[in-house]
Formats: structure tokens, C-alpha cells, sequence
């Protein structure tokens, strides 16, 4: 409801509820038109006030727009939680069994993947997006892959029962 419109009703209402103005003394004239200015006073204080508040409620739906921005995207989080529970798997690389996730090249490739699996998981593809225990051999193929798209069509290709869901 617009403001102009509140203000407009209030004081038709007030005025409906005053005596004929030109019916009273100069005394309760002067009177009234005191109470008038004094009312308009009063409406001219509430607008101000319903101003601010309507600024502030803009200024409250500012921040929680920003505030929405600011979350984490459900693919990236998702991809961080793979990522992270891959490290709890301790593979071991090779012969010498080093730690793979104390090598920054192995790492960086498992975030890929991770972020692939998560990537085709959103998609829709029935693919479970963190990486199982045993699958190691699958992974190895992919951990130097160049980008998260190569990966993602490296699973496509060599994951024949993966379909949309």
C-alpha cells in the first residue's frame, strides 16, 4: 500500500472525526488549526520514519542477497569432501611407498578428479562421487590429466554403465 495513500486516509479520518471548521469560535479555530499542524507534524515524522525503515529493510535484503552469494557452490563442496576423504585413504605410490597425497602432482590430479566426479554426479549421471577403496587402477589413468573436462570424458568413455539418472 502506497504511503501517500496511508497518509491520505489518516487524515480524512481525522478530518471526518473534527467539527466544521467554520462553525467554531476564533478561539477553538485557532485551536484546531494547532491541532492540524500538529497532526501534520506527527504524519510528516511518521513518513520520515517509515522511509528509514523501508532503507533499512532494503539495506537488510543488500546483505542477505551478498550473504547468498557468498555460499559455497553444492559441486565445488562436494568435490572438497571427496577430496578430503581421499586423503584419509593413504595411498601409497609405487615401490617406495610414499604417500600419494604427499605428492602435490598426484594431489592436484585427485582434485580433478574429485571435481569430474562431482561435476558428472550434478549432471545427473548415476556416479557415486567420491572414490572407492579399490579404485585405484581406474584413478591412475586420469591423475595427469590436463583438465577436469578430459577426466570427465575419460569416465564417460571407459565407464560403460554410467548413465543419466
Amino acid at each position: 500500500m502506497p504511503l501517500s495513500f496511508i497518509m491520505s486516509l489518516t487524515l480524512h479520518s481525522l478530518s471526518q472525526s473534527l467539527p466544521n471548521i467554520f462553525t467554531l469560535s476564533s478561539q477553538h479555530k485557532a485551536s484546531m488549526i494547532e491541532k492540524v499542524h500538529q497532526v501534520k507534524k506527527f504524519m510528516t515524522r511518521l513518513k520520515l520514519l517509515l522511509i528509514m525503515f523501508c532503507v533499512s529493510l532494503a539495506a537488510c535484503a543488500e546483505e542477505a542477497a551478498d550473504t547468498l552469494e557468498d555460499k559455497v557452490d553444492p559441486v565445488q563442496q562436494l568435490s572438497e569432501w571427496c577430496y578430503a576423504d581421499w586423503q584419509q585413504k593413504d595411498w601409497k605410490m609405487g615401490e617406495s611407498q610414499v604417500l600419494a597425497k604427499d605428492n602435490e602432482a598426484f594431489s592436484e590430479g585427485i582434485r580433478k578428479v574429485c571435481r569430474a566426479r562431482a561435476e558428472l554426479y550434478a549432471e545427473g549421471y548415476e556416479i557415486y562421487p567420491f572414490i572407492a577403496d579399490d579404485a585405484q587402477r581406474e584413478i591412475y589413468t586420469m591423475i595427469f590429466s590436463a583438465t577436469v573436462a578430459e577426466i570427465k570424458s575419460h569416465i564417460r568413455e571407459h565407464l560403460p554403465a554410467l548413465q543419466k539418472i
